[in-house]
């Protein structure tokens, strides 16, 4: 997988998603775990 195409890691995601939700005018951000659907052919 190329390194550009790869997940982002915590870390790495809040050094882009912090600045951008400011931006935007909110003050707090909840995160939510991803979950997969149980039946898989949804």
């Amino acid at each position: 997988m190329p390194e550009e195409d790869r997940p982002l890691s915590y870390l790495e995601l809040a050094d882009q998603l912090v600045p951008y939700v400011h931006d935007l005018g909110y003050t707090h951000i909840e995160l939510m775990p991803i979950l997969e659907h149980p039946i898989d052919q949804s």
